[in-house]
């Protein structure tokens, strides 16, 4: 039996009670003392490798047959081939779809009620050594650690040995697969591919400045782009002697070797409203913070978020400063020059619908950039969100429809398609005939939110 135990939007604990086995995964703080971590330097020494095997393999684009499943996120890409006998979902990063991990696929055969498959990119990685016992195969071309408990008929858990992030695949609710079905599954993962020089998007990090044991509060952040993100507050244990509340004031750090350094604001005598947010006692409360006004459109690297809490005690206020760090990836894509064309594309279609109107907006396709790039459908058209484009959406989640099928986007940010040097919305494309159902369940699988 599983039991999903919510810490946070980041920091993620999965016991597995039947199998005595704790795994921890994405930013964990601390595990059984029984615990064995599958750390990359481990793996490293191990087997002298890091993955090299997976850098080569070209995912960009799904195969001939048209299934091969990939995800692309801040510490790579990760792919896989999947068979018309079996279904798939994609996990973006903060879509809480996962039960491990941060982004990743998850694996169902057809026709079975029960069970399923979850291969991810984990920032970190641990199980309880109680009941293991850990052999080593080759799976993709590539060394890994399979882990079983208590001489169970088939594995627990598989780890690709090398640095971290490490991909990892583990299962859930699959007592009642046949010897047949987990022999496909096993044909499956020995298709996988993970490219870490192709990267996008941001992602939460765990730091120990986040949490204060003394209020026993914890600060996380998600939906990391460029221009901002989500913080999260969440009061595990109700320590505090009188109310917390924070403000709309915060300050960036950029990491710069082994320092953390201020990141230089782009206006002067910058000024936060003297608002007061609560943090319920026991609860938890979120707030969306965009700092483009203040820094401007972040580059990448890693970065961490400074933001205080008050504890309102009766003997007088005390100030407690977290820290949550991000990482803001490097998409390969934009600075591809075969995709020049889709931001001198997309400049042009900006200056033409007369959008360029913002103190933010760019002044050439140098400004703009390539924020997801989805992938190359039909014939060519080109599919991505774009940025630096000055433009404001409303954040919200928004349902589109195209024949038979439909996409439930994320957020208010437009979905652009390019073909031949004109910029279509992706209704537009699929009303030309240049995008097919076929593309639009893919797009789906990709970009789409999934309840």
């Amino acid at each position: 039996m599983w039991m999903k135990i919510k810490m946070n939007r980041l920091v993620t604990l999965i016991m597995m009670a039947v199998m005595s086995m704790s795994i921890c995964t994405s930013c964990v703080k601390h595990v059984d003392a029984d615990a064995e971590t599958l750390s990359g330097k481990e793996a490293e020494n191990d087997t002298g490798s890091k993955m090299d095997l997976f850098e080569d393999v070209n995912t960009s684009t799904n195969d001939e047959s048209g299934n091969r499943a990939f995800v692309t996120g801040p510490y790579g890409k990760l792919s896989l081939k999947v068979p018309e006998t079996w279904s798939y979902e994609i996990a973006n990063v903060d879509d809480e779809k996962l039960l491990t991990g941060c982004y990743g696929i998850i694996l169902k055969p057809n026709g079975i009620d029960n069970g399923q498959i979850e291969v991810v990119c984990a920032d970190n990685f641990a199980v309880c050594g109680t009941g293991l016992t850990n052999e080593k195969n080759t799976l993709a071309g590539a060394s890994v650690r399979v882990g079983t408990y208590d001489a169970d008929a088939h594995w627990s858990f598989i780890v690709f040995e090398g640095e971290n992030p490490q991909v990892v695949v583990n299962h859930t609710d699959c007592t009642s697969w046949s010897d047949s079905t987990w022999n496909e599954a096993w044909s499956i993962l020995d298709t996988i591919s993970f490219d870490r020089n192709q990267t996008e998007g941001g992602i939460g990090q765990f730091d120990p400045e986040s949490e204060n044991a003394d209020i026993g509060v914890i600060m996380t952040v998600k939906n990391v782009t460029p221009k901002g993100l989500t913080v999260h507050f969440w009061q595990y244990e109700n320590k505090a002697a009188g109310e917390l509340d924070y403000g709309e004031e915060f300050s960036l750090e950029k990491k710069d070797g082994d320092t953390w350094v201020l990141v230089p604001q782009v206006i002067d005598d910058a000024g936060f409203t003297l608002l007061a947010y609560m943090i319920p006692p026991g609860g938890e409360t979120e707030i969306n913070v965009n700092w483009e006004w203040i820094y401007g459109r972040l580059e990448p690297g890693t970065y961490r978020i400074n933001k205080s809490v008050i504890d309102h005690r009766s003997d007088g206020n005390t100030i407690y400063t977290l820290k949550a760090q991000f990482v803001l990836a490097e998409s390969k894509e934009q600075n591809d020059p075969d995709l020049k064309w889709v931001k001198e594309c997309y400049f042009q279609y900006l200056t033409e619908n007369d959008l360029i109107h913002d103190i933010y907006a760019p002044q050439s396709a140098d400004d703009l950039s390539i924020e997801k790039y989805v992938g190359v459908f039909g014939n060519g058209c080109v599919v991505a969100y774009m940025s630096g484009d000055g433009l404001s959406y409303i954040e919200a989640e928004r349902t589109e429809v195209y024949g038979n099928n439909k996409i439930t986007f994320r957020d208010g940010q437009i979905c652009y398609a390019f073909y031949q040097n004109k910029v279509y919305t992706i209704g537009q494309a699929y009303e030309l005939g240049i995008l097919n159902n076929e593309d639009i369940l893919r797009i789906d699988s990709i970009v789409g939110v999934h309840s």
